[in-house]
């Protein structure tokens, strides 16, 4: 009743269930419904179909839908997606624009050592001004320093001791 009401999180899970979960696993029927929820404002539905465009998975493989769809990912507010903006126009040859992107990342709290290395090697080669790098990382800590409570610390623990295994 909920997903076909057009709440983006029933839309969401009934599409995972046909793509991932489900015993009829329907690619096509997924896909639909990935396709309202993120009509409907889901964000983690828009970064699924960018990656199934940018993989080929269920689709014809399109790195242009690709990147539409992570665009509407991030517009909705996921921060994953512009690494992924970014990996898409590096790949297309708009090498400012990526780091822009990765930049975005960053700025909204992302945080993981690949996405640094990226920053890293963008300021090394001129792309990022000593400037931009240094309101990027106040940007990221900011943002990090406002998410923070004590069972996102106990998770990052977790992931933490999980990676040393």
């Amino acid at each position: 009743k909920l997903a076909n009401s057009g709440n983006p999180i029933a839309l969401y899970r009934v599409g995972s269930h046909d793509l991932k979960d489900g015993l009829h696993h329907n690619k096509e029927e997924g896909m639909k419904w990935y396709r309202r929820a993120a009509e409907a404002g889901s964000s983690s539905a828009a970064h699924n179909l960018g990656l199934c465009y940018m993989k080929g998975d269920g689709v014809e493989q399109n790195p242009n839908v690709a990147l539409e769809y992570f665009q509407k990912a991030a517009g909705l507010g996921g921060a994953q997606a512009f690494v992924l903006i970014g990996s898409i126009l590096m790949r297309q040859g708009a090498t400012e624009e990526g780091y822009l992107n990765f930049r975005k990342a960053a700025m909204c709290g992302l945080d993981d050592k690949s996405l640094s290395k990226v920053l890293r090697m963008g300021y090394r080669n001129g792309y990022i001004s000593k400037e931009e790098m240094a309101a990027t990382l106040r940007e990221n800590q900011k943002a990090s320093d406002d998410t923070k409570s004590e069972s996102r610390e106990k998770w990052q623990k977790i992931r933490e001791a999980k990676g040393r295994m």
